[in-house]
């Protein structure tokens, strides 16, 4: 206990005086901006500080010796792209970041491609289309941006040349030749914005062999009057084939614009001819091209979603489109690929997948596609050349396995081996879903995991109540083994799927986005109370990861007493400031355009550093940021810990760093110490002033 003790007054020694800094009614503004020396030297002595309070913790060195074993023997794989007979895919070893492998028909697997200190971890990659080369992204040590690079699938020797400034997710496409690729690049240093980088991205032409500096910028702000874009919008290029060239152009929403024009006149500036066919007030979430079809998900009228097929010409509008699949209530179309022999669509109803085969030839009928095991959820990855596909299925307790499924083989279902193994099997753990009244009785879906005998003679556990409830996106089944060893260990973690999710479709995600995101604390608020009250815990730690950070810090700030602790990992906490940050503006679909007033007021009304009331006591808080972070800057947890301190002299708040790390851990050893250190203060932070009063 004296640990604690001294490590918490280091802690709040280093805040003194902090409040008379920045300006009146945010007095963390000192922390923003880059380079800040003087906020990276007060991270640097939080997360010493907060190192040695966890490390007295004496639940810590249980969580450790249960955590660090599990991947011990372990292989994972991930990221399966099918091309013709062959498949790549990123294969982790041991917890170790993951290789680029190839496993060639007769089942013979080699590495293409691994990381290496200076290049750590790989983010994405791109296959060409006759599959002899593939362009990767590399990310940079302690950046999110990433170099692509070109390997050779035969020999697996790397091509000459590079291209950097990529932001990692970000693929490369390939144009059909395979002579030339197009990319994402930021935008040039001497024109990037000095708050925030993210702005002004351009699509590039790379062709094999030319020198990067000369690659041609062909879609970009202000390039071209004919196709206008946005400083925050990302434009991407693909090549359908049979002529056509289309602009992606998305960003953090889920809607998509796109636009088209003859692939032989694309060049820069004004003298390529875009035609816009989809715009974000049509809201299609999803498109794949084909030849002169393109396939697309639209949620416009149809929140379940329905799929379109919409042809290609010089004159082609969205009103053309004819509907492929309608939507049905209740089953939410969640992702589809295209084969030779069909388009494939994953419905999701209640938690649990089917996977559709639609035929491409008018008249045959619909079939469903067997899934083997466990499948809540499933991974479609199809080869336009090639019939069949690969399913990647996985379960709340079910490991991810891979599966190729070949309309006319038999068996129709062949396992490749390439999922997940050398993992305990969690047997014990059961996954049960619940449904919670929010404050406007809406019924509002929630995850249980927990131990399959756990009744009224155990000792009621502790909870983890994980909510992220933004862009659509769900929470959606996946098998955690670090996760999963703490409800096998008698604890309980829960998942609100709290309204701005997409887990029931897109009027769900309108309920809870920008100027309703309160229905969305709301629910997760029920969620909380009902572990309580249905006897499933005794205490209810809440958890929130990146945009997770308004729902969950916007609850802990409206309803301390509804928890006994409080986690937050890299958490977007200070959604008002978005202008004063890096991926700012990028954010404004979600949270409300601060170049409004009304965009202002709303992401005010949501922001829990301004939510934090002097005098209040709030539970104790762990606050986990990677150091390189520039998805989510860390000053937004600093402000959050530095308003909970100030609020009350007896509040906690622990802020733990990971140098060289970007948003998320990806290493599987790093996420076992970091579970380890969050499971410890679940359970060790001590009681909650708050938690449970009324």
């Amino acid at each position: 206990m004296a640990m604690r003790r001294l490590g918490l007054g280091l802690a709040l020694a280093l805040v003194a005086g902090t409040a008379l800094a920045g300006e009146a009614g945010d007095p963390g503004r000192w922390m923003e901006g880059q380079p800040n020396a003087r906020f990276a030297a007060w991270l640097d002595a939080e997360g010493a500080a907060t190192r040695a309070m966890l490390a007295a913790l004496p639940e810590r060195r249980t969580w450790l010796a249960l955590l660090r074993p599990l991947v011990r023997g372990s292989v994972s794989y991930r990221a399966h792209t099918l091309v013709g007979g062959r498949v790549l895919a990123l294969r982790a070893r041991e917890g170790d970041e993951a290789q680029l492998v190839v496993r060639e028909a007769d089942g013979r697997e080699r590495v293409l491609l691994s990381p290496d200190p200076a290049f750590p971890a790989i983010t994405a990659f791109a296959v060409s289309p006759d599959g002899r080369s593939v362009a990767v992204n590399l990310r940079r040590q302690g950046s999110e941006l990433t170099r692509i690079v070109r390997v050779d699938v035969a020999s697996g020797r790397l091509r000459p040349g590079h291209l950097d400034d990529v932001w990692a997710e970000f693929a490369a496409t390939w144009r059909p030749d395979g002579a030339a690729l197009a990319y994402v690049q930021l935008a040039p240093p001497e024109a990037r914005d000095a708050t925030d980088f993210w702005l002004g991205q351009r699509a590039r032409l790379h062709r094999q062999g030319a020198d990067p500096a000369h690659d041609p910028v062909l879609l970009a702000a202000g390039l071209n009057a004919q196709l206008p874009l946005a400083p925050e919008e990302v434009p991407s290029l693909l090549w359908p084939g049979h002529g056509h060239a289309l602009a992606l152009i998305g960003g953090a929403r889920p809607e998509l614009r796109l636009c088209l024009a003859p692939a032989a006149r694309l060049a820069p500036a004004e003298r390529t001819p875009w035609r816009c066919i989809v715009e974000v007030a049509d809201r299609v979430t999803q498109a794949q091209a084909v030849g002169d079809t393109l396939y697309l998900l639209s949620v416009n009228g149809a929140p379940e979603g329905r799929l379109l097929r919409l042809p290609l010409h010089a004159h082609t509008t969205l009103g053309e489109a004819s509907e492929v699949l309608a939507a049905t209530p209740g089953a939410v179309i969640t992702d589809f690929a295209v084969a030779r022999d069909g388009i494939y669509v994953q419905r999701s109803q209640a938690g649990t997948s089917q996977v559709l085969r639609l035929p491409t030839v008018a008249g045959e009928a619909a079939l469903g596609v067997p899934l083997p095991g466990d499948a809540q959820q499933v991974r479609l990855a199809a080869d336009l050349r090639t019939p069949g596909l690969l399913l990647t299925v996985e379960g709340w307790t079910a490991p991810p396995q891979t599966w190729r499924y070949r309309p006319d083989a038999s068996p129709l279902l062949a396992d490749l081996e390439m999922g997940t193994r050398g993992l305990p099997a969690f047997d014990a753990v059961r996954a049960q879903r619940l449904q919670v009244r929010s404050a406007d009785g809406t019924a509002v879906p929630m995850t249980v995991l927990r131990r399959a005998d756990a009744g009224a003679d155990r000792k009621p556990a502790t909870a983890i109540l994980e909510g992220y409830a933004a862009y659509g996106a769900s929470l959606a089944p996946q098998f955690d083994p670090f996760v999963l060893a703490f409800a096998e260990a008698g604890q309980v973690y829960a998942l609100c799927h709290a309204r701005g999710g997409g887990e029931l479709g897109e009027a769900w995600r309108r309920a809870g986005q920008g100027a309703h995101k309160a229905r969305g604390v709301e629910d997760y608020l029920a969620c909380a109370r009902a572990l309580r009250e249905q006897g499933l815990a005794q205490r209810v730690v809440a958890r929130g990861v990146s945009m997770g950070g308004v729902l969950v810090g916007g609850a802990l700030a409206q309803a301390p007493e509804a928890f006994d602790a409080a986690i937050l990992e890299a958490g977007l906490l200070n959604p008002s400031r978005l202008d004063a940050a890096p991926n700012g503006a990028n954010q404004y679909a979600e949270v409300g355009d601060l170049r409004t007033p009304q965009g202002r007021a709303q992401a005010r009304a949501m922001d829990p550093v301004v939510a934090v009331q002097e005098g209040h006591r709030y539970p104790p808080t762990l606050l986990l940021v990677g150091l390189a972070d520039s998805r989510v800057a860390p000053w937004h947890s600093g402000k959050f810990t530095d308003r909970l301190r100030a609020a009350h002299p007896a509040n906690r708040a622990w802020l733990r760093t990971e140098p060289g790390v970007g948003h998320l851990i990806t290493a599987d050893r790093q996420r076992a110490e970091a579970w380890a250190d969050q499971f410890a203060f679940a359970q060790g932070a001590g009681p909650s002033p708050v938690a449970g009063t009324r």
